[in-house]
């Protein structure tokens, strides 16, 4: 068995071509997929442009025919759980068999989002109310659905759906509840996203991270780092990595794809 790796895509631009390029570069290389977040605006900088989720997945899906597309996460109380499912049934048809929509009930950051653009700011409740609606609809469908979020109730709710993504958080803390889950879900499938920061050598690692002012990622290392720290997700129970390689561009795509791989030992 292998763990596939997807990537993110770069939507933090004004123009498409850099996300079809990622596409491009992504199935070509052998990743697995290319997974897109849902925000109007960069949360770090609202002044920054951004491709938006529906819209893009919808363009990937049709130029690609092998890589897997989908939303992590698709916030369901941005749309409710009816506009979800008929834009998540479009794009699976439009890439029948290699779609994936990742589904989340929202946080703090989303919230101050909602807040900017007029929009009602649900409770909690109700926003895992229309998560399970919505996972509910998108199995229904035969959409493949990941539900994304480390809240108990958020987990809960994930237990419903093929798969579960735990967002940057390390391996130590994601074992126990990978294992619990599993347990109760045996047909569950654990995945984990978050930033890669990789340098070809430590001399490059110290460029990139001099560039990038000292940030660095949930992961930064050199390829034989960055390969250990992802084999201990696995071994806490991931079974599909998706990463933001960043810088999020095409050199830096490739470089991870010939020196850490496009899959891990599983």
């Amino acid at each position: 068995m292998t763990v596939p790796i997807s990537l993110t895509a770069p939507q933090f631009n004004s123009r498409i071509d850099p996300v079809l390029e990622a596409a491009q570069v992504a199935e070509d290389v052998g990743f697995s997929g290319l997974f897109f977040f849902d925000h109007l605006v960069p949360l770090d900088d609202v002044r920054r442009p951004i491709v938006e989720l529906a819209a893009t997945i919808g363009a990937v899906a049709a130029v690609t025919r092998r890589l897997t597309v989908g939303s992590l996460v698709m916030r369901a109380p941005l749309r409710g759980s009816e506009v979800s499912v008929a834009l998540a049934r479009t794009v699976a048809a439009v890439a029948p068999g290699r779609t994936v929509i990742g589904l989340g009930a929202g946080d703090r950051q989303s919230a101050e989002e909602a807040e900017r653009f007029g929009m009602p700011v649900a409770t909690l409740s109700e926003r895992v109310e229309t998560l399970a609606e919505t996972v509910a609809g998108l199995v229904d469908a035969g959409v493949t659905t990941w539900v994304g979020g480390l809240h108990p109730r958020v987990r809960d709710v994930a237990m419903t759906a093929d798969g579960w993504n735990a967002w940057a958080i390390d391996a130590h803390a994601l074992a126990p509840m990978a294992s619990q889950m599993t347990a109760v879900s045996p047909h569950l499938t654990v995945t984990w996203g978050g930033s890669v920061v990789l340098g070809a050598d430590s001399s490059d690692l110290d460029s990139v991270l001099a560039a990038r002012q000292g940030r660095g990622g949930t992961i930064t290392g050199t390829p034989e780092q960055v390969r250990t720290q992802l084999g201990g997700l696995v071994e806490a129970g991931v079974r599909h990595l998706v990463l933001s390689v960043l810088p999020n561009r095409r050199e830096r795509w490739e470089l991870f794809a010939e020196t850490v791989g496009t899959d891990l030992p599983g």
